[in-house]
């Protein structure tokens, strides 16, 4: 007596290990663009992470800025920013040699320069000049200052990706004295 077939042809199985190698096909190619994404996603998160930190750090310093010394002149352009601000910084009043050695007080003001070289935002401030990095990959610096009261600056970083260029503008006001 002959009953039901227990398992499959051999048109049936290799009909089914088509259709699963189809699928598996399909997944391993989804993967590899789901990764790709990820990778192009991190990279632009990234590029604006760097941008935002160099913004930042150049507009936290514009309101503490003198405005008379801020260059670009008010209603010009620069690929730099000067500016002159008073020094907050206690220790800076100290002596810092021996107690019988002549001492006089530092100056009231301390100089800061940011400008973009090789890629790089640089700020460069005191006497002498300390060099700080604070964004890489960088292609442009742009400063503008707009005439009328108060002093505003507004500041624009670019950075070149494989595509596309990354802008990001800030806009702060100069001089709380």
């Amino acid at each position: 007596m002959r009953g039901q077939p227990h398992g499959l042809t051999l048109l049936e199985a290799l009909m089914s290990m088509f259709f699963v190698m189809l699928l598996m096909g399909l997944f391993a190619g989804l993967t590899h663009e789901f990764q790709s994404v990820l990778k192009q996603s991190e990279s632009k998160a990234s590029t604006l992470t760097t941008l935002q930190l160099g913004l930042r750090r150049l507009l936290e310093e514009v309101p503490q800025a003198l405005p008379a010394t801020i260059s670009p002149a008010p209603g010009s352009s620069a690929s730099e920013l000067r500016l002159a601000r008073p020094i907050e910084d206690l220790g800076a009043w100290l002596p810092a040699i021996a107690p019988n050695t002549p001492w006089s007080p530092p100056s009231t003001q301390i100089r800061v320069r940011y400008y973009v070289s090789q890629g790089t935002l640089y700020r460069e401030a005191g006497s002498p000049p300390g060099l700080q990095a604070l964004s890489q990959g960088l292609n442009g610096l742009t400063v503008r200052t707009r005439l009328g009261a108060p002093l505003v600056v507004e500041v624009q970083l670019s950075q070149l990706e494989s595509r596309r260029t990354v802008v990001l503008n800030g806009v702060a006001m100069a001089g709380r004295f």
